[in-house]
């Protein structure tokens, strides 16, 4: 399902090519950081999304670049209106 999503994704990305032949650079050298998981708010789909949105207004906040892995697709609505 959707929710074990995003720790499939950091569990595979130790077996990736750091180096990018188009950037020839490694991205990850600027500094990624993987917070820990949102744990979900189960009363109403409008409390989750302004729990993502929360998180990422602080990291908006804090001069951070925030880039969402895995879970259910109509989350992204609350991290993108704290972007706009």
């Amino acid at each position: 399902g959707t929710r074990d999503g995003a720790r499939a994704i950091v569990d595979a990305s130790s077996q990736i090519e750091l180096y990018n032949a188009d950037l020839d650079c490694e991205p990850a050298e600027v500094g990624i950081h993987t917070l820990d998981p949102l744990e979900p708010d189960f009363r109403a789909p409008d409390h989750m999304l302004a729990r993502v949105r929360e998180a990422t207004e602080r990291l908006l906040d804090d001069g951070k670049f925030p880039f969402l892995l895995g879970g259910e697709h109509s989350l992204t609505s609350g991290a993108v209106a704290a972007c706009k």
